[in-house]
């Protein structure tokens, strides 16, 4: 049972499972970077938020890479 389970949880997500979750990643990323300020209200006169947002997808995006081989 302890092998069989730990196999399973190394095998990776199917192919339409993950584009779904890229897709879904690139979405929240443009919602947020394109208009967020105005649906939340925040200010960002110096662009901090934008590059933290900015930072994230990248990271996020390199360490999904990385996780897929």
């Amino acid at each position: 049972m302890q092998g069989r389970l730990r196999q399973s949880c190394n095998e990776l997500p199917q192919t339409r499972e993950a584009d779904f979750m890229s897709y879904l990643a690139t979405a929240i990323f443009l919602g947020l970077f394109l208009v967020g300020p105005t649906y939340f209200g925040w200010s960002d006169p110096s662009g901090k938020v934008s590059v933290a947002l900015l930072t994230c997808f990248i990271l996020g995006a390199v360490a999904g890479y990385k996780a897929k081989g």
